[in-house]
């Protein structure tokens, strides 16, 4: 039997994953092991992944022993870096807080390389290694992300133990809409359509079942996704008080239509905006919401491509990344994309991006008025 393992990350890698655990059990017999961060996934939804019988484990990790030292000195950090080079099963089991267990596995599936995704493959040398689909910096911003796979103390921690250097011998990466992936030398496998199948659609209703306060998207045709608190190092100091400003805005426009989602690793606190705070699996919501005639608006949200990725729903789509001080590299990498997201929908006047606050609003006025 074949032995398998997901690292999850964040909610949108624990959906996209268990999607992908479906698809590969068709193929093979398989062991699947689950690594999720539990301070980034919610308990009841780990405790829900664990109740399904087509997973044989579910491991929890996170990074709390990592919080003293990034507040020390700089070489502090660098040492202890380091020393995951020169111990990594020490330091694998103390982010899952084991005693010494071993994990072997013949195929490994990632979504990101973080610390505890490198120390797995640093302990399984030989297996295969995939990437799975992490959202919009897949398509975005993966030639930028990959020099860091393949930096030079990977190159010098597989040289010492005489081993390839797994991240730039990557087995392929599986993507829910391969031709909008722009880099050539990873081979790029499609991740199957759940539409219609029942045994992922129970298994996603299984983990994803405490969906909350449904009826305020029903009531609302557009839809405002906010960013991370962690995307500041890409987007700019001031993003956060440039993103409110624009919710503001919208909202005394447009205030009986507009509801506001609450990224999951967002703190603000937006007053007096309709706000969805309950981290439902939007994903999931838009099979039923999400219609033609919907607005979703955000800086540059993978939420907003869903709808057309998963159910070919073409909603309207206003992406606002012109109107934030980000580098021309990031616009440039979003018009790639963008224009081949362009050609998978069928009208090609769906898609905005406005460059000053009145375009935005001119372009919700258009969009209304075309759809009354």
């Amino acid at each position: 039997m074949k032995k398998i393992s997901f690292v999850c990350e964040t909610t949108y890698n624990l959906f996209i994953a268990i999607i992908l655990l479906f698809q590969l059990k068709q193929i093979d017999d398989i062991d699947v092991t689950f690594f999720v961060r539990n301070n980034r996934i919610k308990k009841e939804l780990i405790d829900n992944l664990k109740t399904l019988k087509e997973i044989n484990n579910v491991k929890e990790f996170n990074y709390s022993i990592f919080n003293d030292v990034y507040e020390k000195k700089l070489i502090t950090v660098y040492y202890f870096s380091f020393m995951n080079y020169v111990f990594p099963f020490y330091f694998f089991n103390k982010f899952l807080q084991n005693k010494g267990e071993k994990y072997k596995f013949d195929e490994i599936y990632i979504a990101f390389p973080d610390m505890i995704e490198r120390l797995l493959v640093r302990l399984n040398a030989k297996s295969k290694l995939f990437f799975y689909e992490d959202g919009i910096g897949n398509y975005v911003e993966f030639t930028k992300r990959f020099p860091l796979y393949t930096c030079f103390t990977e190159d010098l921690w597989s040289f010492i133990h005489f081993r390839k250097n797994k991240w730039k011998n990557v087995d392929g990466i599986f993507l829910n809409q391969p031709d909008c992936f722009d880099y050539d030398l990873i081979e790029k496998f499609k991740i199957n359509n759940f539409v219609g199948n029942n045994m992922v659609e129970n298994a996603l209703n299984t983990v994803f079942s405490t969906q909350e306060n449904t009826e305020n998207y029903y009531s609302n045709k557009m839809v405002f996704f906010t960013q991370p608190d962690d995307k500041s190092p890409f987007l700019g100091r001031s993003y956060k008080e440039i993103e409110i400003k624009i919710i503001n805005m919208l909202n005394n426009e447009f205030h009986d239509s507009i509801i506001v989602r609450i990224h999951p690793r967002d703190d603000s606190i937006i007053d007096n905006v309709k706000v969805d705070n309950s981290n439902n699996m939007f994903e999931l919501m838009a099979k039923d919401y999400v219609d033609d005639e919907t607005i979703m608006i955000s800086y540059f949200s993978t939420a907003c491509f869903t709808p057309k990725l998963i159910y070919d729903k073409e909603p309207y789509i206003i992406f606002l990344y012109m109107l934030f001080d980000v580098d021309q590299l990031y616009r440039d990498s979003y018009k790639v994309f963008l224009d081949r997201m362009k050609k998978l929908y069928k009208s090609n006047n769906k898609i905005f991006i406005p460059k000053t606050d009145d375009e935005l609003i001119d372009s919700i006025n258009y969009i209304k008025r075309n759809n009354t």
